[in-house]
């Protein structure tokens, strides 16, 4: 920009003056990466708290449904395949729902990652 212009008559002083703005916001973003991403996801994780909140307090009471259960057990309305049958099903979902809450936490950490790595080299160009 300096060589351009001849002793720098012909110098825009607008393009420096936008060049300092976008350094200055650039070194403000990136030394202040970390609160912005604690931030971020306290926002986040304040969501899923009231989501939570909310789910617990419109519980259902199952209570009559395993009295109904245990009754059909004791009087042997249920055939040994059919209970078999049952507890394969509730394995398998019980299986399942553990490696769903580990590959959520595995997917959740990597992209925390991706945020805090985007966040911190977006103001560099």
């Amino acid at each position: 920009m300096l060589s351009e212009g001849n002793t720098l008559r012909d110098f825009d002083y607008t393009h420096l003056i936008k060049w300092l703005v976008k350094v200055v916001i650039g070194a403000v973003l990136l030394t202040n990466v970390l609160p912005i991403v604690n931030w971020i996801f306290g926002i986040g994780a304040s969501a899923v708290e009231l989501t939570q909140e909310q789910a617990n307090t419109n519980l259902i009471d199952l209570e009559f449904v395993f009295d109904e259960l245990e009754d059909a057990l004791r009087d042997g309305d249920y055939g040994i395949i059919t209970l078999i049958g049952v507890w394969l099903t509730s394995f398998l979902l019980g299986l399942f729902m553990i490696i769903s809450r580990f590959v959520i936490i595995i997917i959740t950490v990597y992209r925390m990652f991706l945020i805090i790595l985007k966040i911190s080299l977006a103001p560099i160009p």
